[in-house]
């Protein structure tokens, strides 16, 4: 079963405790959360890559496009 190592710091006992979460069940919305709450972008070396959620095809189709064109 995949798991997902969650870092949470603990200044009681002056070190890091580890919590493993199943998230293949997750809805997502919910893993990219915890994803973008886990790593922080640094310009030039990481960077999310940019996305869209959208039900709106013109909206989509526009995105797409400019992916294509570049900015």
């Amino acid at each position: 079963m995949p798991a997902s190592s969650m870092n949470t710091n603990d200044s009681a006992t002056g070190g890091c405790n580890w919590i493993m979460i199943s998230l293949v069940r997750q809805p997502l919305c919910r893993r990219r959360e915890l994803l973008k709450e886990s790593f922080t972008e640094v310009e030039g070396e990481f960077l999310f890559a940019r996305s869209i959620d959208s039900h709106d095809t013109d909206a989509i189709a526009e995105f797409l496009e400019q992916s294509v064109r570049g900015p």
